[in-house]
């Protein structure tokens, strides 16, 4: 399966990135490992869900996994 690109930015930090990830999830993932405490800040600019609703579910969620591979790591 060849990577995607997946474009966040963080506007209050003058930040736009680009995650290459196979899937949402993943780039998600590998953001968290770097920009965890902006976490809340964070707008995926091409994620594949459009509601509020599960960008927010997904997006708590993700932080939780994060925090927890984080913590796994040290």
């Amino acid at each position: 399966m060849s990577n995607k690109r997946f474009y966040f930015a963080i506007p209050e930090a003058n930040v736009l990135e680009v995650v290459r990830a196979a899937s949402f999830t993943e780039a998600k993932q590998i953001a968290a490992k770097e920009w965890l405490p902006c976490w809340s800040k964070i707008q995926w600019l091409n994620h594949p869900q459009t509601s509020k609703e599960a960008t927010s579910f997904t997006s708590a969620a993700t932080a939780a996994d994060g925090s927890q591979l984080l913590n796994a790591q040290m």
